[in-house]
């Protein structure tokens, strides 16, 4: 049988997704009665064609400001000299005061990989492999 330190964590671990999937289905629920009324409302006032209606999704892009992302990266790089994406991430959640436990964690990562690569094809930054193969990112001068 399994170490029961690790056992314990991975039940703590599988409650805490299952208490996360039962508000997930909550609000799936709410989200769709709201529709449900809203289609009501406008069958109310003679509103019926019955067309398809493309989703608009919410901008997810609560952590940041328009700019502070990219102003961010540049200041840590000047600063520090040389980071890794992870690296990157950890110093931003720190500056933002962001949980790494929350799901800011894994979308900052993303947002910062994908900034990095777009001011490369910029030309203001550029990546290079050491010797271990991380991948490191500096300004370029």
């Amino acid at each position: 049988m399994g170490e029961p330190h690790v056992i314990s964590a991975l039940m703590d671990k599988r409650a805490r997704l299952l208490g996360e999937l039962e508000v997930t289905r909550e609000k799936l629920d709410v989200l769709e009665r709201q529709v449900a009324h809203v289609e009501a409302t406008l069958g109310i006032f003679g509103h019926r064609d019955g067309k398809p209606v493309k989703a608009i999704r919410p901008y997810p892009g609560g952590y940041f400001k328009r700019g502070e992302l990219v102003r961010l990266i540049f200041d840590l790089l000047r600063e520090r000299g040389p980071l890794s994406v992870v690296d990157l991430r950890d110093a931003i959640l720190e500056r933002k005061a962001l949980d790494p436990a929350s799901p800011a964690y894994i979308e900052v990562r993303r947002k910062v990989l994908k900034m990095l690569e777009r001011q490369e094809l910029r030309g203001t930054v550029r990546r290079y492999w050491t010797e271990d193969g991380v991948v490191l990112w500096k300004p370029k001068r």
